[in-house]
């Protein structure tokens, strides 16, 4: 009985020390952009990025087109998250002006059959959360 106690308290507290759970916003933009690329939308892409993320349309058009040549992976065969993972919160304070709140969320996707670890950093800008940047490791 001790050893259950014991065993049911561990998981308590790998429970608790988990990441935050993604808020609907953030999983409402993740889907937003992963639909996007997935249609080869590269401006609409691009209107989901924060001002001062210093990427833009060309930038991103170029990161995936980089990463179905270097994975073999197609985008236009549909990019879904499988599941999400951690969801984070830091301050940025790289700006002497500002410090900015930033969110990073990882989430397991597919591109087409191929699994992806994805990162976004997420900004809340005036009107509602924005893209900082974004990253596709092949898993």
């Amino acid at each position: 009985m001790k050893r259950l106690l014991a065993l049911l308290f561990a998981i308590v507290i790998a429970l608790s020390s988990c990441s935050a759970e993604v808020p609907g916003e953030a999983k409402s933009l993740t889907e937003n952009l992963l639909s996007l690329l997935s249609e080869d939308d590269f401006e609409g892409a691009s209107a989901l990025l924060d001002s001062e993320s210093g990427l833009g349309e060309n930038n991103i058009r170029s990161y995936i087109y980089a990463l179905e040549a270097e994975t073999d992976c197609d985008f236009s065969n549909g990019a879904r998250i499988v599941e999400y993972g951690s969801y984070s919160e830091y301050t940025d304070e790289s700006s002497a002006d500002e410090e900015r709140e930033l969110h990073e969320l990882k989430a397991d996707i597919k591109v087409g059959t191929i699994p992806f670890l994805l990162t976004l950093i997420i900004v809340d800008a005036d009107d509602g959360p924005a893209v900082y940047d974004v990253t596709f490791e092949m898993k």
